[in-house]
């Protein structure tokens, strides 16, 4: 195994354990329905505006923006390689788009 592995392997075990204790915790708190909430969560991103730009890569950079949600998708050969959208105060509307650090807690 080569030397970097591992040092960074233990790293990231200990890294995701952390997150998963955390995520744990927070899930003690979650809604009691949790399918309505996605369901009412698409039927609300889907009156978005979609803007659409070349990728940096290959296919097409897709952005949307609602009311109180903000989302994004990687289009390649017309497949979805990725699709994230967040749901959004009016705080967190100002300005650039949040860390990935930050978006984690956003999710359903």
């Amino acid at each position: 195994m080569p030397r970097f592995i591992q040092i960074i392997f233990p790293k990231l075990v200990k890294s995701y354990a952390l997150d998963a204790l955390l995520e744990k915790r927070k899930k003690e708190g979650c809604s009691q329905r949790p399918v309505e909430e996605a369901k009412s969560f698409l039927e609300e991103i889907k009156d978005s505006e979609e803007k659409k730009y070349p990728s940096t890569g290959q296919g097409l950079d897709y952005r949307f923006e609602g009311q109180d949600k903000v989302g994004s998708a990687l289009v390649y050969l017309e497949k979805v390689i990725h699709l994230a959208f967040f749901e959004l105060s009016k705080e967190e509307r100002i300005g650039r788009m949040s860390g990935y650090k930050r978006r984690r807690g956003y999710r359903i």
